[in-house]
């Protein structure tokens, strides 16, 4: 899948990756609702790697979607936006207006406190 992009934007990708700093030990102090998706055969944040992050977020959710990589969203779009939807209607004081089963997009997502 990486290979579908031009040189110049997997070049600009490669560079984003090198100037990332370590934020794993920050986890345990994550105190809002967290969905973590992994695809099963995801070689770039393996599923070992998402289980330590559920581990580590307190009340975190953790899907793992069968034959799909690391853009599980792309790969098993159905499965995906299923976990993101049912997480989503969880989420107290999340207005989800204009939504309809026609749309794609969500026109307005408003948190209330």
């Amino acid at each position: 899948m990486v290979y579908a992009n031009s040189p110049q934007i997997i070049r600009q990708g490669l560079l984003a990756l090198a100037g990332r700093t370590e934020t794993c030990g920050t986890l345990a102090s994550v105190k809002v609702p967290t969905l973590i998706i992994c695809g099963r055969e995801d070689a770039v944040t393996p599923l070992s790697e998402s289980e330590k992050m559920h581990k580590s977020i307190k009340d975190s959710i953790l899907k793992v979607i069968d034959k799909a990589g690391h853009v599980s969203n792309l790969e098993q779009p159905k499965e995906f936006n299923q976990y993101l939807e049912e997480f989503l209607g969880t989420l107290k004081g999340l207005d989800l207006q204009g939504k309809s089963e026609s749309q794609k997009d969500v026109k307005k997502i408003t948190l209330t406190k």
